[in-house]
């Protein structure tokens, strides 16, 4: 039913506008993800018959010894009309496909995963059962510096939780850099042309990731008469992989079913979702190791030694056992030891202290604050500025001065700015964090973060910390980040940007105790950087010019920075 007030249907057209321009954008940015995968795919009509041929290893690093070595080799006609070889360590399996049929030759019983993903993304880097190749459009695009994201939420059965599909192109390109769904995905890059396809060369995927070179890739040689013939007789049964979200496991389990039992922890949170992708072979059991991920990683151990630990009845497909790639959901509901004092949430403790802490997030009427402030360079001992100019929460400007360098954040209406010049705009862009250090609630995982009761000056603190403590419990600023509130909120001391900073001499203005004094020690407790408020006071907003929140040429997107405005 339309809205029938005059208010009621200036609201409906506001927001059926926003909704059409979004999914405008969504339409568009689907359309060019369609491009990109047309200009890259080789497996579709219209390619020039190709022979490819890559090698497969692990990737540097911490992935170099997980054995993941093979090779792909494609001969390919026409979309249904290939040969494919592909081998690793224990497997070989020659696939002819052809007017409809599959034959195959396999040597081993298990086709790794990471051997059959990675040569399928050779040649059709984004598959026909993503939701952008069904058209679907996305539920969020997200632009970065050089790249931009969309992200699909796909509603599970179990609890509702949603399965994500994510895609990114590199705009300079157009072309594909990064895809991933349920069985399937890979980073792409280092792109050649063939044919009017841009190929990409090398791609990663998979936990433990494996590398893949493409050596050749060349027109399509002679081959011998027989080559696509997929009915000549001696194929063995066809190894088939599919993919399943989350459903009933009890329904699938071979003998008694049992749910995890978790752990007693002592952070938050206490309740939320553990999730893992099961590779099965086809007599149900488990063969990739397992990657688990949790909103609280105190559960992890717990649900892979879970998960390690089930026998799966064999998926039958038309009768016949096939491999799974299966997304597996639980919920946890979690328990504090006896004894252990309840302190709440980094969430809460954060809310509250910016809320006593931060003028800004409390502030009522307009205000302008103005501080000075010293840093160390290596060049010597540098001075600066800083002003804080508020109207309300959406009129704002923050500027931070270091002789010809500044860093300037501003929101006007919906629009955001960000103007960053000059040698020290860095250091200047530290000035805007600490002053109001605390970070947005959007940029943390709230199991990060650790809650323990602490003193400060002989004053008895909450403190919230992320990272490494030392073996006696020291902290060192360059290894962790932390916060230490009173009683009433009032921030006391912050570890931020690799200095600990502390905060005193409060002085009170719109029931705000704003810190006049801001003092950052490095690690060997000289001090880097003082900070101290010359002024704080009332803001005769109707004098400012029209454009003082505006900085044309410097529009931006939030993105990527824990800072609150």
């Amino acid at each position: 039913m339309a809205p029938t007030s005059s208010f009621g249907r200036r609201c409906f057209v506001a927001i059926s506008f926003l909704l059409v321009f979004h999914s405008a954008q969504a339409e568009d940015m689907l359309a060019r993800v369609r491009k990109a995968v047309e200009r890259s795919t080789l497996d579709q009509p219209g390619t020039h018959p190709f022979h490819l041929r890559a090698s497969l290893v692990p990737s540097p690093g911490r992935d170099k010894d997980s054995g993941r070595i093979g090779e792909v080799e494609i001969w390919w006609q026409a979309p249904g009309q290939y040969r494919r070889e592909v081998r690793s360590s224990g497997f070989h399996q020659i696939e002819i496909v052809s007017g409809g049929r599959v034959w195959q030759k396999n040597d081993g019983d298990y086709f790794p995963d990471w051997l059959r993903e990675m040569a399928e993304a050779l040649i059709q880097p984004l598959p026909p059962v993503s939701a952008a190749r069904k058209g679907l459009i996305p539920d969020e695009v997200k632009t970065l510096p050089g790249n931009t994201y969309l992200n699909w939420e796909l509603p599970l059965p179990l609890n509702s939780q949603p399965a994500k599909e994510d895609v990114a192109l590199t705009d300079s390109t157009g072309l594909l850099f990064y895809d991933g769904g349920l069985g399937w995905g890979a980073l792409f890059k280092d792109y050649a042309s063939f044919h009017g396809r841009n190929v990409a060369r090398t791609l990663t995927t998979g936990i433990p990731e494996v590398t893949a070179k493409v050596l050749l890739l060349e027109d399509l040689p002679d081959v011998a008469s027989g080559w696509f013939d997929s009915t000549v007789q001696g194929s063995d049964p066809e190894i088939k992989t599919v993919a399943i979200d989350s459903t009933d496991l009890a329904a699938d389990i071979s003998g008694p079913f049992s749910l995890p039992v978790w752990p007693e922890v002592t952070n938050t949170p206490l309740t939320g979702v553990v999730s893992t992708d099961l590779v099965l072979d086809r007599k149900g059991r488990i063969r990739e190791p397992l990657f688990v991920t949790a909103d609280n990683p105190a559960v992890v151990e717990a649900a892979r030694a879970y998960f390690s630990n089930l026998q799966f009845r064999p998926t039958l497909r038309d009768g016949v056992p096939v491999q799974v790639v299966r997304r597996v959901v639980l919920t946890f509901e979690l328990h504090r030891p006896a004894g252990v004092e309840d302190l709440g949430t980094a969430r809460q403790a954060f809310e509250h202290g910016r809320l006593a802490s931060t003028i800004s997030a409390a502030a009522s009427t307009p205000y302008v604050l103005r501080a000075r402030f010293s840093v160390g360079l290596s060049s010597g001992i540098a001075q600066g500025t800083y002003v804080d100019t508020w109207v309300d929460a959406n009129h704002w400007r923050r500027e931070a001065t270091l002789g010809d360098s500044r860093a300037v954040r501003s929101l006007d209406g919906d629009q955001q700015y960000l103007l960053i010049e000059g040698p020290q705009a860095r250091v200047a862009r530290i000035v805007l964090q600490v002053v109001e250090p605390i970070p947005a609630i959007d940029t943390f995982t709230e199991s990060d973060w650790r809650l323990k009761r602490d003193t400060v000056d002989g004053n008895p603190t909450l403190r919230v910390l992320r990272g490494d403590e030392g073996p006696n419990g020291n902290l060192d600023p360059k290894e962790v980040n932390a916060y230490w509130f009173d009683s009433g909120g009032h921030m006391l001391q912050a570890y931020v940007s690799k200095l600990a900073f502390s905060y005193a001499a409060p002085q009170v203005f719109q029931g705000v105790e704003v810190p006049r004094r801001i003092i950052g020690r490095s690690s060997a407790g000289g001090v880097a950087m003082r900070l101290d408020v010359d002024e704080v006071s009332p803001l005769g907003a109707s004098t400012l010019p029209k454009d003082e929140f505006r900085l044309r040429g410097h529009e931006w997107k939030r993105q990527f920075t824990s800072e609150v405005r």
